[in-house]
């Protein structure tokens, strides 16, 4: 695993303490992996829901996706 050392204002880091004080997660680490995971799977269900609404805008692709892959 990789240690990565990031820069927090006062604000997130009282944050991430309040977490770890109400027993949501063990350490300040885990905080922030929890955060990490909850963001991720956000994005994830952003790119969901705007490929469900291009799909009712009749906004699709079409054809062969190696074609289609090579194009992006």
């Amino acid at each position: 695993m990789t240690t990565l050392s990031v820069p927090l204002n006062d604000d997130l880091l009282d944050f991430v303490g309040s977490l770890v004080e109400d027993h949501d997660v063990e350490t300040k680490a885990g905080a922030v992996r929890k955060a990490l995971h909850w963001y991720r799977e956000h994005m994830f269900m952003q790119e969901i829901l705007q490929a469900q609404k291009d799909a009712k805008d009749g906004i699709v692709l079409r054809g062969d996706l190696d074609e289609l892959a090579d194009k992006i």
